[in-house]
């Protein structure tokens, strides 16, 4: 694609960063490795708690299985962020999990870099980040 652009005349980076989505226990448990290869990763928590709790998110009889929360899922999520920062690259979450507010400070506090959201979660999750940094810094919950 690159040549091709150049070919057209089209102005094109020297460099195009090269990510990874993380979205299965495979790739969190080989995070280390394949941080060394990508320039940043995005944690896909649908598929990955999908996976890791064995459980289809569309199939309904198995939807008590399906529980983002499962240490399980919480440690790879950890585990992938650390591997990330090891090697000085960005490690965000897509999927659901990222426009849960009651999942915002445990995935800053894991030190995820980046919430990739739907628009409509924005407000409600840039209202949840901003009374967590007030908190933090001791200030006086947000009127």
């Amino acid at each position: 694609c690159q040549r091709e652009l150049e070919q057209e005349g089209s102005p094109v980076a020297e460099k195009v960063p090269l990510g990874m989505i993380v979205e299965t226990p495979a790739a969190a448990l080989c995070a280390e490795e394949l941080a060394e290869e990508a320039d940043f990763f995005s944690i896909g928590t649908n598929d990955l708690t999908q996976y890791t709790c064995a459980a289809d998110r569309q199939n309904q009889n198995l939807g008590d299985f399906f529980n983002p929360c499962h240490p399980a899922v919480l440690k790879e999520i950890r585990m992938t962020v650390e591997a990330a920062h090891r090697h000085g690259i960005r490690a965000g979450i897509c999927g659901e999990m990222g426009a849960d507010p009651q999942m915002t400070e445990m995935l800053l506090e894991m030190g995820v870099d980046e919430l990739s959201v739907n628009p409509s979660a924005i407000l409600p999750l840039r209202k949840k980040i901003r009374e967590i940094n007030r908190r933090t810094r001791g200030e006086p919950p947000l009127q």
